[in-house]
């Protein structure tokens, strides 16, 4: 199962910044090739970025709990089950090199916004798969996974209705307003050289806020994971 991603270089005059795509599952071998890279990088000087929605979060009541466990712990965990069915790897087995910049929004704020939202892991896929999920053994979870991930879950359409204004919600502060505040932390940080990885969907907006402050793309590229 071949993805693609992206690879730009970028210049303002002063400073130079590598934005690599990343995606949430992949050949182990292309996230090995990933840190080998970023080492390389961090011990020629370059400043390390990363996404972290997650950074400083601590959550204030329920509906934030769930949104924690949700994108820290549940999402991780399916993709952990449904990797190796393809032969891949979890994006979170990616490790990051000691300095390395949590380029996104501040992680009270996600959590906030996030449970205002109130669309969580388990709004994507059917109830069956998460009967009991907290006491089921490793396999009896991949079994789950292996025959519910990909079934599409059936709604009466007035749920339907409202679950698209909240998904369309949802993507404006996970792709939107995550990409922006990627950008605002490159543009406030110090650096001559930078590399950078961060979900391939976010790469467009991420691109585009920083041409508008006067970035220029030096080159671009697509390859396979």
């Amino acid at each position: 199962m071949k993805r693609f991603v992206k690879r730009v270089l970028m210049d303002n005059g002063h400073q130079t910044l590598v934005l690599q795509g990343v995606i949430h599952i992949a050949p182990a071998e292309f996230y090995q090739k990933l840190m080998d890279e970023m080492k390389k990088y961090h011990e020629l000087g370059y400043t390390i970025f990363r996404e972290n929605p997650l950074a400083g979060a601590e959550p204030k009541n329920p509906a934030e709990r769930e949104v924690l466990y949700s994108v820290s712990e549940l999402t991780p965990e399916i993709a952990d089950y449904l990797a190796p069915m393809y032969g891949l790897a979890n994006q979170r087995h990616l490790k990051y090199p000691e300095g390395t910049i949590d380029a996104d929004m501040e992680g009270n704020e996600f959590l906030q916004k996030s449970a205002a939202i109130g669309v969580t892991t388990k709004d994507f896929f059917s109830s069956k798969m998460f009967q009991n999920w907290e006491i089921l053994s490793s396999e009896q979870k991949r079994m789950r996974v292996q025959k519910y991930a990909y079934k599409q879950k059936k709604f009466p359409i007035i749920l339907k209705l409202f679950l698209k204004g909240k998904i369309k919600k949802l993507f404006g502060l996970y792709l939107t307003e995550r990409s922006q505040a990627a950008v605002n932390v490159i543009l406030s940080t110090d650096f001559e050289k930078g590399y950078i990885t961060y979900g391939n969907a976010h790469l467009k907006q991420i691109i585009s806020g920083l041409q508008g402050r006067g970035w220029t793309i030096v080159s671009s590229e697509v390859h396979s994971t």
